[in-house]
Formats: structure tokens, sequence, C-alpha cells
């Protein structure tokens, strides 16, 4: 992923109110591959963690200076809970148990704009999600997980068959599995019916893995739905977004920090202006002209963009 940077020169500075970093996890907040943590020699294994303790002290000496008023948000495409491949505590404990000190984070955004966790004081990770963001989602888009579960068995018992929620990743991205597969169509089309009147949301039938190892899945067809917020799924940027306008009431500061494709719609400056029409997504779409146009909007913004350079792979 490369999005041209855009650089706004509003004069807004740590010393405005209090900051907010969203970080992603993978590759920006922890920027060094763990290959050396988890196989290397015992030389290279210290050395590694050396090296990742020293940066981390270093953003906890920032953070320690900032005296309450620099907040740490991390937003990850791993879900809460499951293994150290998918899940984020699972991880957070092996890497604590190699030695590694983290610096004081406050909060936890997962599955790439799910559930938001608070770190508690310990540095453990509150499995409760906050409810401030379960709210908000349900206020602009009505979506209700009793609801939804209460519809679900209402279907399963009038189209004779059973369900479950496979894959999970937290409040608002369900995956859910069919006892007869036959059935989905029927199934979907009721679910629409029964919840289209007062919920927004996106659904579909597609593929959908259910997990029983560290990196097995068995594969089946099911059905996918999450919440639509002012016509968008929850990406990583609905939380930068709330962040802002508190930002614009309070004189705060706000950054978001990412390196990878799941981290786009968070890293995206057009998405954070009022922007009619198609929002460029790619840096093709980003010309001069668009940049001159917008620039007055964008330097209003108490918002600043840091792009970790991505593995080729991402980059597009």
């Amino acid at each position: 992923m490369i999005i041209r940077p855009l650089q706004n020169t509003n004069g807004i500075n740590f010393t405005s109110g209090k900051s907010t970093l969203f970080a992603d996890f993978d590759g920006t907040f922890l920027p060094q591959p763990m290959t050396d943590v988890y196989s290397g020699d015992i030389v290279r294994k210290n050395n590694a963690v050396s090296d990742i303790n020293k940066y981390f002290s270093q953003i906890q000496d920032f953070v320690s200076r900032e005296k309450g008023d620099f907040d740490i948000v991390i937003t990850t495409g791993r879900r809460l809970a499951w293994n150290r491949v998918k899940g984020f505590v699972p991880f957070l404990g092996e890497m604590k148990g190699f030695g590694i000190v983290f610096p004081k984070i406050s909060r936890l955004i997962t599955a790439e704009g799910g559930d938001v966790h608070d770190f508690l004081p310990d540095g453990s990770v509150n499995a409760v999600p906050n409810q401030d963001k379960k709210e908000m989602i349900t206020r602009l888009s009505g979506w209700d997980n009793e609801k939804i579960k209460h519809t679900l068995d209402s279907i399963a018992k009038e189209t004779d068959t059973t369900y479950s929620f496979v894959n999970p990743k937290g409040s608002y991205k369900l995956s859910i599995k069919l006892g007869d597969e036959k059935k989905l169509e029927l199934f979907h089309q009721k679910l629409l019916e029964m919840l289209g009147k007062d919920m927004k949301f996106k659904s579909k039938i597609t593929e959908v893995k259910e997990y029983s190892g560290e990196n097995s899945a068995t594969k089946s067809r099911g059905i996918k739905m999450e919440p639509l917020v002012e016509g968008s799924k929850s990406h990583k940027d609905f939380d930068v977004k709330i962040a802002i306008k508190k930002a614009i009431q309070n004189n705060d500061f706000v950054l978001a920090a990412g390196d990878a494709s799941n981290d786009k719609e968070m890293l995206n400056i057009f998405r954070y202006i009022n922007y009619e029409g198609k929002i460029p997504e790619i840096a093709s779409d980003i010309t001069p002209e668009l940049v001159a146009k917008r620039k007055p909007e964008i330097d209003k913004l108490p918002l600043k963009i840091l792009f970790v350079r991505p593995k080729p792979d991402e980059v597009k």
C-alpha cells in the first residue's frame, strides 16, 4: 500500500491538549518481525528482545513526559483471543513471556474496527468490551446482537435447520454457518426481510472458516454480516473519525499510523473531510488538482497520518 502523504499545517502540536495515537499493531506499533524472537538462537533471540524493549522504552519515556495527555490505542486485524496467530491477547502474553515490556496502552480495537477493549492498570486487557462504541453503533445503525440472535433463532425454526456462529471476531462481524447448507438462500432472504426494516447492515453468502487448530480451518458456505454506519462498514477509520470530532471540540490532536492494506481506510485522509462522491482509494486517484482543492479543509483537521513502509506484497 502506498498513499501519497498529505501534510496539514494548522499548527497543532502536542501542547494543544490531549493527543491520541491510533496505531496498527503488527508491522507498525510492533515493527520488527518476530522471527528471531520465536526461532532464533539464544543470541539472536536476546538481541531481538533487547532491541524491541529499547524501542518501547523510548515510547514509554515520551508517554510519561506527557503526564496523561498522550494515549496509545492499538487497532488491529486480530480478534481479542484465540491463538497467537489470530488473537491479540495470546500473542501479548507470549511477548511478555519472552521478556518484552510494552509501553502503556489505553485501548485495543479488534478485528479491523470491531470491539473496543480497555487496558487495565496491570497492562492486561479487559475482556468485556467498552460499551461506548456499542451504544454508538446501535444508535447509528440499529445493530443489536440480541435482536439478531432472536431473529436467527426464529428463522432456524421456521426453515427447519440449525445455525452457529463461527470465526468470531467480536460484536460487529458475524459469520453464520447453517446445519443445512442447501437452505442458505432462503435463510438469507428471510434475514434481510426481518432485520432490514430496523437495522442497517451488509450481508452476503460467502465462504466462512471454522478454525480448529493453529492454522487449520474447515471451509463452508455461510452468511457474513456487519453493521453499516453512515453507509459504510465499521473499518479502522470509524474510531479515528469519532476522535477527530472530539478533538475539534476540545483542541485535542489525533495521529493514525499503519503499514498494510487493512489500514488503508484509516490512513485515507479523504475519509475525514466532507467528501461528496466516490472517495479516492489509491494514489493514482489523488491528483495535484484534487489536493489543491481540498487542502484548506485538510489543513483544518487536528490530524496527522503516519505511513510505515509496507511489505513488498502490500504495495499497490
